[in-house]
C-alpha cells in the first residue's frame, strides 16, 4: 500500500500520513458495525449513507466488506498499535469486536483488546477496555486470566464518573465468568448488582442485558418459575429496540426456562428462534455453540452475556 510506504519514509508529514491512513479504516470500520450493530449502547445509531466510504448498502454488504478487509484490517491496527494511537487502536478494537466475534476470530478478538490495552493513555482508558478483553478471553475459555482482566478493572471502578458503563459491564463480566464456572450464586450476585446499576436508567439496553443475566442464573439455580416472567420481559425489550443478537440470547435462555419447566414445546421453539437468527446473523461461534438438541438433553448452551 502506497500510503503505508510513504508513513514508513522519513518525511516532513510522516505523522500526518500515520494518522490519515488509521483514522480512515477506524471510520471505515465504524460505518461497517453500524450495520453490524444497529443498536449499541441503548442507542439507535443512524445507518450511514451509502455515499460515504465504503459503500454499504446493509448488513450482509457489510459482513462482506469486513471479511474482504480482514487481515489488512488487523494489520492496521498493529500498525497503528507500533504508532502508539491510542484513541484509533481503541476505537478499531470496538468496531471489530462484533465482527470477530461473529466470524469466529475469538484469538484476534481478544488480541485486539489488548492491543488497545497496550497504548491506553490512562487509568480511565485502560478502564474502557478491560471489561472487552476480559470477555473475549472467556469465550475462550481462559477463565484465569480473564478474572484477572475484570479484578484489575474492579479496583479501577471508583475512577468512572456518573452515568459511566464500565461498573456495569464488569459485572457482566463476572457473570460470564462464575456461569462458566457453573459458579451460578456467584453470578447470581454480579448480576443482581447489574440490574441495580440499570434499572432506574433510561438505557432499554442495559435494562434488557441485566434482565436476561438475572433469570438464566435463577433458572440454573433451579428457580425456572421466577425466571420466566423476567426473562419474556428482556425480550420484550431487545425486540423494541431492534437489538436482534440480544433477541437470539433471551430466545435461549427463555428455551431453556422453558425446559426446566418441562414445557418442552416451548422450549424447541424458542430454541430454534434462537438459532434463526444467529444463522441469519452468519455467526460461527453461536451457530456451533447452539445445538438443536440443547431443547432436551443440555443446560444452557450459551453463556451468560454475547457481547
Amino acid at each position: 500500500m502506497y500510503t503505508k510506504e510513504c508513513a514508513e519514509r522519513d518525511e516532513p508529514n510522516l505523522n500526518a500520513v500515520k494518522v490519515s491512513i488509521t483514522d480512515f479504516y477506524a471510520k471505515a470500520v465504524t460505518m461497517a458495525d453500524c450495520h453490524l450493530l444497529p443498536c449499541r449502547d441503548g442507542q439507535i445509531r443512524p445507518t450511514p449513507p451509502l455515499s460515504m466510504p465504503p459503500h454499504l448498502s446493509g448488513y450482509q454488504d457489510a459482513m462482506a466488506w469486513l471479511s474482504r478487509e480482514n487481515a489488512t484490517l488487523l494489520a492496521v491496527i498493529d500498525f497503528a498499535t507500533r504508532n502508539k494511537l491510542a484513541d484509533h487502536v481503541r476505537c478499531l478494537a470496538r468496531a471489530l469486536d462484533i465482527f470477530l466475534g461473529r466470524s469466529g476470530q475469538l484469538h484476534e478478538r481478544a488480541a485486539v483488546h489488548r492491543r488497545a490495552l497496550e497504548v491506553a493513555t490512562d487509568d480511565h482508558g485502560r478502564l474502557a477496555i478491560l471489561p472487552a478483553l476480559a470477555r473475549a478471553l472467556a469465550r475462550l475459555g481462559r477463565i484465569e486470566e480473564s478474572t484477572i482482566v475484570l479484578d484489575e478493572a474492579t479496583e479501577l471502578l471508583p475512577q468512572a464518573g456518573g452515568g459511566c458503563s464500565c461498573p456495569v459491564a464488569v459485572h457482566h463480566g463476572y457473570v460470564l465468568v462464575y456461569e462458566l464456572q457453573q459458579r451460578y450464586s456467584d453470578a447470581l450476585r454480579h448480576a443482581l448488582r447489574a440490574w441495580e446499576l440499570t434499572r432506574d436508567q433510561p438505557n432499554l439496553q442495559r435494562q434488557a442485558d441485566a434482565l436476561n443475566a438475572v433469570p438464566r442464573q435463577r433458572a440454573l439455580l433451579g428457580f425456572p418459575a421466577e425466571a420466566l416472567p423476567l426473562v419474556e420481559r428482556a425480550l420484550r425489550l431487545y425486540r423494541e429496540l431492534g437489538r436482534t443478537e440480544g433477541e437470539a440470547t433471551a430466545l435461549s435462555t427463555l428455551g431453556h426456562t422453558h425446559k426446566q419447566l418441562r414445557k418442552y414445546d416451548n422450549s424447541i421453539a424458542a430454541h430454534k428462534q434462537s438459532l434463526a437468527i444467529d444463522r441469519k446473523l452468519g455467526s460461527r461461534y453461536w451457530k456451533h455453540t447452539r445445538s438443536p438438541r440443547s431443547a432436551t438433553c443440555t443446560p444452557f448452551a450459551a453463556p451468560a452475556t454475547r457481547l
